[in-house]
């Protein structure tokens, strides 16, 4: 599951970090695919909620369609509210790749 992630973990040093990742929709109980990203310092927190909201939209906000395809399944004012409210955890037992280690990946 993860435990809630707080400036602690994003603003806090040593830098570079790494750090495993998912959003939460709590009122549904629907959480993200884990995302691994890096900070290099903690103006990098505010790109990495991008990446870890986008995966999470990808992830429910599009339906998968049979051909490959994609439809999208939220329009932008269910998505707004939606995207508002995400809570991230993070997984404390996540040992990153080495230090210097770049990107961010679904694993």
């Amino acid at each position: 599951m993860g435990s809630v992630l707080t400036p602690a973990q994003t603003d806090s040093g040593p830098f570079p970090k790494t750090l495993r990742v998912r959003a939460v929709y709590n009122d549904y109980a629907l959480y993200g695919s884990w995302q691994v990203v890096t900070l290099n310092s903690p103006g990098d927190w505010a790109s990495a909620q991008d990446v870890v909201r986008m995966a999470y939209y990808n992830q429910f906000g599009l339906i998968h369609l049979a051909d490959g395809s994609k439809a999208i399944r939220w329009n932008e004012s269910t998505w707004r509210g939606v995207r508002d409210t995400l809570e991230f955890l993070y997984d404390p037992r996540f040992q990153g790749p080495a230090l210097g280690a770049a990107g961010s990946s679904n694993p």
